[in-house]
């Protein structure tokens, strides 16, 4: 009997949608709160890492004269080894890095497949590499950064604020008496359009998942374009894992450097999309990825060419563990050592006497 009026008394609890009113406002209010979690970054001041990032660029031109068959694009792998310095953090949470360049490696390639072709290769760990290959143009615009501090600021949001002393490598660019291409491909490596997307924390992921929509400047290689972000997906796994998806709009109509390129091109039918995605833990971006396409037609003299840029990349960070705290030195025991008289040389051409 008293069982039938428990089952009864909770029967009737589930049928009084009064009783159900507090926890439906609990379970939407968590719903909500999760719908619209922020993801910001935390930085810790003297904080070290180890920061790994690995890009592929890949350019296809469609010269009018060449069969499609014969078509090869040049490819280029790079692979960066960075120390990154939390040096300062700022009142708002943003925070003052510094990385250094350890080392990269990196690689050219003529075509795909079986017959691709090595056409080039550089590794900044090789002595012989260091001496014949480091002046070369297809190294020198990114070994520049090679041994030295890169300097910027970067916002809870992954976006790096500006640069600070990425200005004086740009200015470096013009001093030696280089000829023209070799000083645009180093102004263009160093240009903070393309440092900013190589280095920022997520590719975006970060600031289109609070903003819903993210816009910001972009380039792809040396032709400036507007991105715009959103932020498809925010599950929680092994950390918060962040889906984007891009579009790529206003490319300019003319340009006069391309990636090795150097002449007046007239550019039309730009069209561009990517999309990526950024593991966040504990205010950290561990892993990120990003890929992207864009296709468009050059006007080169006479000549409609079309041409695909295809460019991802992918970086990854692990923390350096370094003593913190005060050291202290106890002195357990000295000794001092006796020291020993130095024995005299007797000089084979004197005369000795004996006064025995």
């Amino acid at each position: 009997m008293n069982q039938r009026n428990a089952i009864s008394r909770t029967a009737s609890y589930f049928r009084n949608p009064l009783l159900w009113l507090p926890i439906m406002l609990l379970v939407a209010a968590t719903l909500a709160f999760a719908s619209t979690k922020q993801e910001h970054l935390i930085f810790q001041t003297g904080s070290f890492a180890k920061l790994d990032i690995s890009e592929m660029l890949k350019i296809t031109m469609h010269f009018p004269q060449v069969d499609n068959d014969e078509v090869r694009p040049s490819i280029r792998f790079t692979d960066y080894h960075f120390t990154e310095h939390v040096e300062s953090v700022n009142a708002d949470g943003s925070a003052n890095i510094g990385i250094t360049l350890d080392s990269f490696r990196t690689r050219i390639e003529l075509g795909e497949g079986k017959h691709r072709e090595d056409f080039f290769s550089f590794n900044s760990n090789s002595d012989e590499d260091l001496r014949t290959k480091l002046h070369d143009i297809r190294t020198l615009p990114r070994a520049q950064f090679l041994g030295q501090t890169l300097r910027f600021t970067v916002g809870t949001d992954g976006q790096i604020k500006h640069f600070i002393n990425l200005a004086q490598f740009h200015q470096n660019s013009l001093g030696p008496d280089a000829e023209y291409e070799f000083v645009h491909a180093m102004l263009s490596i160093s240009d903070s359009l393309r440092m900013a997307q190589l280095l920022e924390y997520g590719f975006g992921a970060l600031a289109a998942s609070n903003e819903k929509s993210f816009s910001g400047p972009l380039t792809a290689t040396e032709i400036p374009i507007t991105r715009t972000l959103s932020a498809k997906e925010l599950h929680s796994s092994s950390g918060d894992s962040i889906v984007v998806f891009g579009t790529y709009s206003n490319a300019p109509t003319h340009i006069d450097y391309l990636e090795g390129l150097s002449a007046n091109l007239d550019l039309s039918q730009f069209k561009g999309s990517g999309n990526g995605y950024a593991i966040v833990k504990n205010g950290e971006v561990l892993r990120a990825g990003y890929r992207d396409t864009c296709t468009m037609k050059l006007q080169v003299d006479i000549e409609t060419v079309p041409e695909e840029i295809v460019r991802s990349v992918t970086s990854s960070r692990s923390p350096i563990q370094v003593m913190r705290g005060i050291v202290h030195i106890n002195n357990k025991k000295e000794h001092v050592g006796i020291p020993k008289e130095k024995p005299i040389q007797t000089d084979s051409a004197a005369t000795v006497i004996d006064v025995r």
